[in-house]
C-alpha cells in the first residue's frame, strides 16, 4: 500500500490527539500512513486506541521518541507546543516537524531560536465540538492548510504533498501574514460571539430563553475549547487588537447611520454586504 503514497512522508508521530490531530491522523491512515500517537489525556489514549489507527498510542513521550519517522506532527495550544518544541530541542531531535497551532509568529520563531527542523502549519478547519471522539477526516476536506514559507524547499514540497494527499488546498505564506489574515477572519468572530454571549448575559440574561436558530448559528463558535482560545487570543494579541480597534470604528460607522435614520446608506451597506457573504459560498 505504501508504495502508492506520493509522499516520502510514510511514518508520523502525533503528538496530540484532539479534534484536529484526530482528524489528520484519521486522514493519514487511511491513506497508507504509519501513525504513532501521544497525549497525556487518559480519554484520548482510550479513543485512539480503540480507533484502531496506530501502530502505538503512549502518554510517555520517551517511548514515543524512541522511534524513528519522517515527522512529527504537534497538534496542541499554543503553550503546548512551545513547550514541546523546547523538549524536541533538548533531546536534539533532527526529524523534520511541523504544528497545526493556530498563530505562527512565535511559534516559527521559537523553533527559528532552537535551530530545529521545523516549517509550520495551520489546518484551517475544524468544528465547535473537541476531542478525538469528535474528531472527523472529512473536515479537511477542501480546507486550507497554511504552511510557513521556508528556504527548505524539499521539506516544504513534502508537506505541500502530505496534506494535498488528504484533500486540503494548501497555500504558502509568511508568519507574519498568517497572523495578520487569521485575526480577521477566525480570531476577531471568535472575540465577537464570546462578547454577544457574555453581553446578553449582563445585559439581560432572559434573553438566552427566547434565542432562535440566527442566534445559535451567529453564535456557534462560542462553544470552543477555553485553553485553546485562551492560548490564541493572548498570543495574536497584537494583531486582535489591531483588528478590534478597526472593526470598532466599522460598528461606530454603522451606530451613526442608525442614529441619523440614514435607510438609503444603510440598504445600500447591507445589499453590497450581502453579495460578498453570498460570493463565499
Amino acid at each position: 500500500m505504501h508504495s502508492n503514497l506520493k509522499t516520502p512522508i510514510r511514518n508520523i508521530a502525533m503528538i496530540g490527539l484532539g479534534l484536529i490531530g484526530g482528524s489528520l491522523s484519521k486522514a493519514f491512515s487511511s491513506n497508507g500512513i504509519k501513525l504513532k500517537g501521544y497525549d497525556i489525556s487518559k480519554s484520548a489514549l482510550a479513543s485512539a486506541i480503540s480507533s484502531d489507527i496506530f501502530d502505538l498510542v503512549t502518554d510517555d513521550i520517551n517511548v514515543l521518541l524512541g522511534y524513528e519517522y519522517d515527522l512529527i506532527y504537534l497538534s496542541l495550544p499554543i503553550s503546548e507546543t512551545l513547550k514541546m518544541l523546547q523538549l524536541l530541542s533538548d533531546r536534539e531531535v533532527t526529524t523534520l516537524i511541523t504544528d497545526a497551532a493556530s498563530t505562527k509568529g512565535s511559534i516559527c520563531e521559537l523553533a527559528t531560536l532552537l535551530d530545529l527542523n521545523f516549517i509550520g502549519g495551520h489546518p484551517i478547519a475544524g468544528k465547535e465540538s473537541s476531542g478525538f471522539d469528535n474528531s472527523d477526516k472529512s473536515i479537511l476536506l477542501g480546507a486550507k492548510h497554511i504552511l510557513i514559507d521556508s528556504t527548505d524547499l524539499d521539506n516544504l514540497k513534502y508537506l505541500i504533498e502530505l496534506h494535498t494527499l488528504v484533500g486540503m488546498n494548501v497555500d504558502v505564506m509568511r508568519s507574519d501574514l498568517h497572523d495578520k489574515i487569521l485575526a480577521d477572519i477566525s480570531h476577531i468572530p471568535h472575540v465577537i460571539a464570546f462578547s454577544l454571549i457574555d453581553f446578553i448575559r449582563e445585559h439581560n440574561n432572559d434573553s438566552f430563553t427566547y434565542v432562535g436558530g440566527g442566534f445559535k448559528d451567529f453564535t456557534r463558535i462560542a462553544a470552543s475549547d477555553p485553553v485553546m482560545w485562551r492560548d490564541i487570543l493572548l498570543n495574536n494579541k497584537k494583531d486582535i487588537i489591531e483588528s478590534l480597534d478597526l472593526l470598532q470604528a466599522v460598528i461606530s460607522k454603522w451606530r451613526n447611520m442608525i442614529d441619523s435614520d440614514n435607510s438609503q446608506s444603510i440598504e445600500e451597506s447591507i445589499k453590497e454586504i450581502r453579495n460578498i457573504r453570498s460570493s463565499l459560498n
